[in-house]
């Protein structure tokens, strides 16, 4: 029997849908749903925003347990760490950001080399090295619920796992020169007949591979097919077009034959070497090269948008727009910006004239670049902008002068934040946050004083920090005591993407108490109808299909929105939040689930959040 999540009809401010014909079926029956109020006042205390010690892995005095990797964990709120704790060697830990909450998962004889973790809604994949061997396993969390799911062997070309799949429920690997899927279980592990592929863009209840050899493969997951050839590098984007990239040797150099393979006729046109192939509203490519940058939609020639010089390689997607950085005729070397239109492409000249603030892109907040420039006689110190020249301001002048502060790395705190890998003479390099104002750019902690450096990063663009999990954030770090170990920071008014599935998309900003937060989804079909319920975090996920989870307590929620799709598949609502101080730091979580009578319970379980409530 099906039970609906009902709504208190005197909730003020919040939509009451239990008399809804369409309303969604939930596990089990709810007598009394307390309100987002009531949830609300048994929050716990606020969180210090400090870094602090999780553990000192290898408690040896001075010897530090080497921790090497990191990703998220199987249960909602966790992490995963691998790590050597003096006895056992480098295995798989799990931990909720606690001391007592942080466990050993594996177990392996002889020495073991993770080489990869990524995690599906409900347990993760990981990809260990043991002598001659490649393996694939699986773990929700816990010794009993780690096991096997596929061994090769170093030579045999293992391609690791990816989980962001259409439809969740299976991820792809590669080997032995075929594609693999599997759904975390062994007999649920098995080859798809066809060439060795990489994900490359999901289709309607389907994904799209593509092989080593250029083929075009369509998968269901639990089969695969090939429909066609497409040599060359591709940009797939199923919203915009496919394009294919062939790479051509010729007597002037190296370039790129273009295909439109979208349209009638695969129109072909040729662009130099190194480039920039990006997709664009209105199925177009922008084409960054090193001489500009142009619009082509596979019909007429390339449209220039904007002629430059040089460009870096690294570029940003913000949303319908994306930034370069590039040295432009009169303007130096600064920031370019384009929605792939004339009237959407810009030059933000950050110091006016042909004089360069030498502009290097770091990342995206939600609604600004951060990037590090030379102004005002300074060094190269970060920025960010809004895209326009009076929205642009310096973040600090970390390096005090004439000198630079130097950038390392950075993980991405929700929508608003993002801890950074900073490094300065006084500091060495240590970890900052930044909202991208001047004001909410600070040391978070010199955990190893002095000049000496506690953070070991590569350094670059895509160097993570950490991994953000239910709230923390747990990276690396040596305070000169303990050795290399695992740190844990709580980050309130935060948000965590816990389920994704790319068939119905569902996303919440960041939960800041007393304000209102949108709330989104994008590619639903027209008759799609659904809910957003918010409420306490299970223990444990509760599946409802493969790796379809609900992961918000039926208990302890409230409905806050009734999802209706538009003809074009969107749809938009608010989530207000009370301010409430005693909130900060409480966890919460935000679901999208919809109307499926194909499901057995009569619903399916969409894209979920973890919120932790904050500032």
């Amino acid at each position: 029997m099906a039970f609906r999540l009902g709504l208190p009809t005197h909730l003020d401010g919040l939509p009451c849908i239990d008399d809804d014909p369409a309303m969604l079926p939930v596990p089990r029956a709810v007598a009394s749903v307390p309100t987002l109020l009531s949830i609300l006042a048994v929050a716990a205390s606020a969180a210090a925003q400090l870094p602090q010690l999780l553990i000192d892995g290898n408690p040896a005095p001075g010897v530090s347990s080497n921790p090497t990797s990191f990703g998220r964990g199987a249960v909602d709120g966790t992490a995963t760490l691998v790590f050597d704790d003096g006895m056992h060697g480098d295995e798989l830990w799990q931990t909720d950001g606690s001391t007592a909450g942080t466990v050993r998962v594996t177990n392996f004889t002889g020495p073991a080399i993770f080489r990869w973790v990524t995690t599906m809604a409900d347990l993760t994949l990981f990809v260990v090295e043991r002598g001659t061997s490649l393996e694939l396993w699986r773990t929700d969390g816990s010794p009993a619920g780690t096991t096997l799911l596929h061994a090769g062997t170093v030579s045999s070309g293992l391609f690791y796992p990816n989980a962001e799949v259409a439809h969740g429920s299976v991820s792809y690997f590669a080997d032995n020169g075929t594609t693999w899927r599997t759904d975390g279980t062994a007999a649920g592990t098995f080859s798809l007949g066809v060439p060795s592929a990489t994900w490359k863009a999901p289709l309607p209840g389907a994904t799209l591979l593509y092989g080593s050899q250029g083929q075009l493969i369509v998968s269901d997951g639990n089969t695969a097919s090939v429909v066609g050839s497409a040599p060359g590098a591709l940009v797939v984007t199923p919203d915009w077009g496919l394009f294919q990239a062939t790479l051509q040797i010729g007597p002037t150099g190296l370039a790129l034959a273009v295909t439109a393979r979208h349209l009638a006729g695969s129109p072909t046109i040729v662009v130099p070497f190194p480039n920039r192939l990006l997709p664009v509203p209105g199925r177009a490519l922008l084409i960054a090269s090193a001489t500009g940058l142009s619009r082509w939609d596979g019909l007429a020639p390339p449209h220039v948008l904007q002629a430059w010089t040089a460009m870096a390689a690294y570029s940003v997607a913000w949303g319908a727009n994306w930034v370069f950085a590039a040295t432009v005729p009169g303007a130096g070397s600064e920031l370019v910006v384009s929605d792939g239109t004339p009237a959407g492409t810009r030059v933000v000249d950050v110091v006016p004239g042909p004089a360069s603030s030498n502009a290097s892109l770091a990342f995206v907040l939600r609604d600004r670049v951060v990037f590090w420039a030379t102004t005002g006689g300074l060094g190269s110190e970060p920025h960010a902008t809004d895209g326009t020249p009076a929205g642009t301001v310096r973040l600090g002048d970390l390096e005090p002068g004439a000198g630079s502060s130097s950038f390392g790395g950075f993980t991405r705190i929700g929508e608003r934040r993002a801890v950074l890998a900073v490094e300065t003479s006084a500091l060495g390099k240590e970890p900052w946050l930044t909202d991208g104002t001047p004001a909410g750019t600070t040391l978070l902690a010199d955990i190893l004083p002095g000049p000496g450096s506690s953070l070991i990063t590569a350094g670059g663009f895509v160097t993570n920090v950490g991994v953000f999990a239910g709230g923390e954030l747990v990276f690396i770090a040596d305070d000169g005591v303990h050795g290399r170990e695992p740190w844990v920071l709580p980050v309130p008014g935060s948000r965590d993407v816990l389920q994704r599935y790319s068939t119905r998309r569902f996303d919440v900003g960041d939960p800041v108490l007393g304000a209102s937060e949108g709330l989104h989804a994008t590619w639903l079909l027209p008759s799609d109808v659904g809910i957003v319920a918010v409420g306490r975090p299970l223990p444990a996920c509760l599946p409802i299909a493969a790796h379809r989870c609900v992961h918000v307590d039926p208990l302890q929620a409230v409905v806050v929105a009734t999802v209706f799709a538009s003809p074009s598949g969107d749809w938009n609502g608010a989530l207000a939040l009370p301010n409430l101080p005693a909130a900060v730091g409480l966890d919460l979580v935000a679901q999208a689930l919809f109307v499926e009578p194909a499901q057995p319970l009569g619903f399916d379980a969409g894209d979920a959040h973890w919120l932790s409530l904050g500032f």
